[in-house]
């Protein structure tokens, strides 16, 4: 009985003791999966703010999870990239890749030496973004899913540097571009003030009169391109608001011709505006500028014959209205037509500094301009602006 007795409490206690010792060990395997997520997360987050560091963060989550190979994928545009690579490396051809991107579920294999190869989506709020590849590791499920969550978060975080970088070059750009329009604007006043005085001179000397009311155009004109630089200038720095009120499509085209007395002199305009055309929703000043610029190149391109102005409610939508600029002079060419119409960056200057300044101020008062070919030729330059809205009494 006693020999019994001994052998049972033997039994009982090696077994006890057993399960505590594997208890003791999974403990230690806990802890240790602990701190290495813990190291990595400090490697991870607290290491750098650089932009770029996503190849040393993969390598990092490999090592910890005690991975002899692997790396990072991530998808732009549905095509998977190569962030980093380790060991037996990664294959973008990896049919695995895309599809545990799509299911954004982890998928094993099995592999050499009873560990496996573990392919980990990097999703954060739902939104997969890549795929982490842990080749040939013996950790376990949970701190995999958390080495994967680290990694997705990295990515996240990588992807809000960029962004943040990018933002900060446009404010800079758009700052330096206000500065310098700023400074040209208001240091070619003085000059242009010197050549007014020197034309009143002019003026008295006899057989002048031709060549100084040519000179006194176009320093008028070039007076009016300052102006409207100064204007996107106090635009773009968010100096000057548009402050838009009813006018009459028939004020703006007198103000307009009052403002072009050399570039029109001797010139006929022809103005119309249909009877059912509504107020017009604008900045009176700013409307002003953009049809001087585009009556003055139409002056321009067309030295002979009448020039018109008309204005019509749009047939496309009656809450806009349309203040058309029409010549007879040659037409528009296909590639100002492109750049007009807002094709590539470097083909704006084709359009000419006059019609991207009218583009501008038209889009701060929620309007647009346009160039097409007119019937029996010349050209229509088009300012669709908002109408103002009908009052009750009119209604009644």
């Amino acid at each position: 009985m006693a020999l019994a007795v001994f052998l049972v409490a033997s039994v009982l206690v090696s077994r006890l003791a057993a399960r505590e010792k594997r208890r003791a060990e999974d403990a230690e395997a806990r802890r240790t999966e602990m701190e290495a997520l813990y190291d990595l997360s400090i490697d991870l987050f607290a290491a750098t703010n650089r932009i770029g560091a996503l190849g040393d963060a993969a390598g990092r989550a490999l090592r910890t999870m005690g991975a002899s190979g692997g790396g990072l994928v991530l998808f732009r545009d549905g095509e998977p990239e190569i962030i980093t690579s380790v060991g037996s490396g990664l294959d973008a051809a990896d049919p695995l890749l895309p599809g545990v991107m799509r299911a954004s579920e982890p998928a094993e294999l099995p592999a050499e030496g009873g560990t496996r190869d573990v392919y980990l989506p990097l999703a954060v709020g739902g939104q997969a973004s890549g795929v982490l590849v842990i080749r040939g590791t013996r950790a376990e499920h949970n701190a995999l899913a958390s080495a994967g969550r680290l990694v997705a978060l990295a990515v996240e975080r990588e992807r809000f540097l960029a962004e943040s970088a990018h933002l900060d070059a446009l404010k800079e750009s758009d700052a330096l571009k206000t500065s310098l329009l700023r400074a040209v604007s208001h240091d070619l006043r003085t000059p242009i003030t010197s050549i007014r005085l020197g034309l009143d001179r002019l003026k008295r000397s006899p057989g002048a009169a031709g060549i100084v009311e040519d000179v006194a155009r176009e320093t008028e004109r070039l007076s009016r391109r300052i102006d409207n630089l100064l204007a996107m200038a106090r635009l773009d720095a968010g100096t000057f608001v548009p402050r838009p009120e009813p006018t009459p499509a028939a004020d703006l085209f007198r103000a307009t011709l009052d403002a072009l007395p050399l570039a029109l002199a001797g010139r006929a305009v022809d103005v119309s505006v249909a009877p059912e055309t509504p107020d017009l929703l604008v900045d009176p000043a700013l409307s002003v500028e953009i049809l001087a610029n585009l009556l003055e190149n139409a002056s321009r391109a067309a030295p002979s014959g009448a020039l018109a102005l008309a204005a019509e409610p749009s047939p496309r939508d009656a809450a806009r209205v349309r203040l058309d600029v029409l010549d007879r002079g040659p037409g528009i060419s296909p590639e100002v037509k492109q750049a007009a119409a807002g094709g590539a960056p470097g083909d704006a200057g084709r359009a000419g500094l006059g019609l991207t300044i009218c583009q501008s101020l038209a889009r701060a008062m929620g309007g647009s301009v346009a160039l097409m070919d007119r019937a029996g030729g010349g050209t229509i330059a088009r300012l669709e602006v908002p109408a103002a809205a009908t009052p009750i009494e009119e209604i009644v």
